[in-house]
């Protein structure tokens, strides 16, 4: 992964599907022609949804089982399951997959490591998404020209966004105390065994 990143910036698409894909090529393209490289975790890791991927990013894609440093490729296709929310640490911003069919899916896996996280529309039942947004490091994208617009604005602005998230989590770190200190009383006057 550090062979294939170098000093380059990092967008990681995470849990697509074809609809996803639909809206992220156009930018995505744009992005590499600008120094960009891609990382692209399907939610299905088939011989189909890889084959897609390869297609829309012919002559620039390799799948991750046959990346091998030195090899040149601006997009990673991941073709195992297990290593995405590991990825997510080495991009500079991420798309997470799903809001433009049922709803999004994990946004927290890349936010807890810094990156401001784009997703489709289909976001309202997962708080998550709104909180993100409120707090200025989430984005809901549409079209193609969204995401365009935000590879540009990542291109110089990295640092304070990352600060800006890591305290962000770090105000609302803490839950598994606050339970503990919620059950605690009740546990202590919980029967013991044999009484």
């Amino acid at each position: 992964l550090d062979a294939f990143c170098g000093a380059q910036r990092i967008f990681v698409a995470g849990s697509t599907w074809q609809r996803d894909l639909d809206r992220l090529v156009p930018a995505m393209h744009s992005a590499i022609a600008r120094g960009w490289k891609c990382i692209i975790a399907p939610h299905r890791v088939s011989e189909d949804d890889l084959l897609r991927i390869e297609r829309h990013f012919a002559g620039t894609c390799l799948r991750w089982s046959l990346y091998q440093p030195g090899n040149s490729c601006q997009v990673l296709a991941i073709d195992c399951i297990g290593l995405l929310a590991g990825i997510y640490r080495k991009g500079h911003f991420a798309y997470v997959g799903g809001g433009f069919s049922k709803g999004v899916h994990n946004l927290l896996e890349p936010a807890v490591h810094g990156l401001p996280v784009c997703f489709g529309p289909r976001h309202r039942k997962f708080p998550e998404a709104g909180r993100f947004v409120q707090a200025g490091f989430g984005f809901s994208i549409e079209t193609a020209d969204d995401l365009a617009a935000l590879f540009t604005r990542f291109e110089t602005e990295d640092r304070n966004l990352r600060q800006q998230i890591r305290a962000y989590f770090a105000q609302h770190s803490g839950a598994s105390e606050k339970i503990y200190k919620t059950l605690k009383p009740l546990l202590e006057q919980w029967p013991k065994p044999g009484n």
